[in-house]
């Protein structure tokens, strides 16, 4: 719904934290995440898309030895925080696991122990009441990517304060360079250099 990609919880993660975030900001890609958990939980409370999941009570609860069961359409007014590293839905609202602008990982506690966990959903039921997000990194394009050897030259063109400049900053001149050109963000940021990310653990 996000990113007009399918992924599980595990490629989710490998993506954010790999400082890839499906070809957008951070900030952008957040918000994908956010407006499309959104959109998902109404829906849900709706009763247009049929969520199902593990309850369980408290974190000493064993996940093994929980059934599976449907999601009261009424629960998804309340519980509508996702939690990447459960692959489900707690108390409250919003993202409540993933890194931050600063590349730090905050976790939000929630006010409420009980929490639903491995969430599924019918894909069909997304398709139809859900509309796709896009990513430039997955998605096909008619524009065609611009060479390496170019955008090697732009850069060694630019003054150091604008290598120095953020790299929203840095994808915009080179949009304006290069219009017809499709940029990827990923290039832009091997050559700024990378910058190591990981999770926090959570501390008990």
């Amino acid at each position: 719904m996000a990113f007009g990609i399918m992924h599980d919880r595990i490629a989710l993660n490998a993506e954010l934290a790999a400082d890839r975030s499906y070809g957008f900001s951070d900030a952008d890609s957040k918000k994908r995440l956010s407006d499309a958990l959104t959109v998902l939980a109404n829906q849900a409370h709706s009763g247009n898309i049929l969520l199902e999941g593990k309850r369980l009570l408290s974190p000493e609860d064993d996940v093994t030895k929980a059934q599976n069961e449907k999601i009261p359409q009424s629960v998804m007014v309340d519980f509508r925080a996702f939690d990447i590293t459960i692959d489900g839905l707690r108390f409250g609202n919003g993202l409540l696991w993933l890194p931050d602008s600063t590349a730090a990982w905050e976790y939000t506690e929630t006010k409420r122990p009980e929490y639903y966990q491995n969430i599924l959903v019918k894909f069909t039921d997304l398709k139809k009441h859900a509309k796709s997000g896009q990513s430039p990194v997955f998605t096909a394009t008619d524009k065609p990517n611009l060479p390496l050897g170019t955008l090697n030259k732009w850069w060694g063109s630019l003054s150091q304060a604008e290598k120095n400049s953020t790299e929203d900053n840095l994808i915009s001149l080179c949009k304006k360079t290069y219009p017809e050109n499709r940029i990827i963000r990923q290039r832009i940021r091997d050559l700024r250099g990378s910058q190591k990310r990981g999770p926090k653990p959570i501390s008990p």
